[in-house]
């Protein structure tokens, strides 16, 4: 009444409710400071605001003793004031009238809370766009030779793929491709590729043995050489 608005007002029933839990009340000077509200009568306001209910009045009764006094000072410093007066009501009718605030309250309460239900049942609900995430269209084969620099050939049809280390894409069709390393001196080696998930593999290469028969021959070489460089001896 002092200042003409409400000390707090959130636009909704739910947030105005909350500030009135959470919120210090402004002074009503700091509201319309050319009010010239007494600071006796500010401090009565504030009070009677507080968010602690022992730092309120005890009673309706000290709170109306306090007014009382408030108003008297009034009438004797404006006049303007002077024909005003300040019902004093019966202890039978104030009880009632407390019991009649009270009540208005909860039902004010009450249907703000109902009020904010269905504003929250009727806003339409929150759509999260989700990014689109396209599956993989290729695979990618990294294969790599121990030791590398190994040729890479297709089994089915002979074809050199290139050296290792060999990168290498594909669509993802068919089932699988079946690869080869081959080295000199090496054993040669298969290796089998999905075409549904990527491959990155290193295979060592196992050095090439020589048959037994290579190794004789190559001894009887070696001993016809050294036995053409000996001397003969004549009669």
């Amino acid at each position: 009444m002092l200042t003409g608005r409400v000390p707090f007002d959130g636009g909704h029933p739910t947030a105005t409710m909350l500030k009135h839990l959470t919120d210090r009340p402004k002074a009503p000077s700091e509201i319309n400071p050319n009010l010239r509200v007494p600071p006796e009568l500010e401090q009565i306001v504030l009070r009677t605001m507080a968010k602690e209910p022992s730092e309120r009045f005890p009673s309706m009764t000290e709170l109306e003793e306090a007014l009382a006094a408030q108003f008297a000072q009034l009438k004797r410093g404006s006049p303007s004031t002077a024909g005003l007066q300040l019902i004093r009501m019966a202890p039978g009718q104030s009880l009632s009238t407390r019991l009649f605030a009270a009540v208005s309250l909860g039902a004010v309460l009450l249907l703000g809370g109902v009020l904010s239900v269905r504003w929250l049942l009727r806003r339409p609900p929150t759509v999260v766009a989700q990014p689109i995430v396209k599956p993989p269209t290729v695979v990618r084969w990294h294969v790599d030779s121990q030791p590398s620099g190994a040729e890479v050939f297709s089994v089915a049809d002979g074809r050199k793929l290139g050296v290792t280390p060999w990168l290498r894409e594909e669509p993802m069709a068919g089932e699988q491709l079946v690869i080869e390393l081959r080295k000199s001196g090496y054993t040669a080696k298969q290796l089998t590729l999905s075409k549904k998930t990527d491959e990155d593999r290193t295979e060592a290469l196992l050095p090439r043995k020589e048959s037994r028969a290579g190794a004789k021959k190559s001894g009887k070489k070696k001993r016809t050489k050294e036995n053409s460089q000996v001397d003969l001896i004549t009669d």
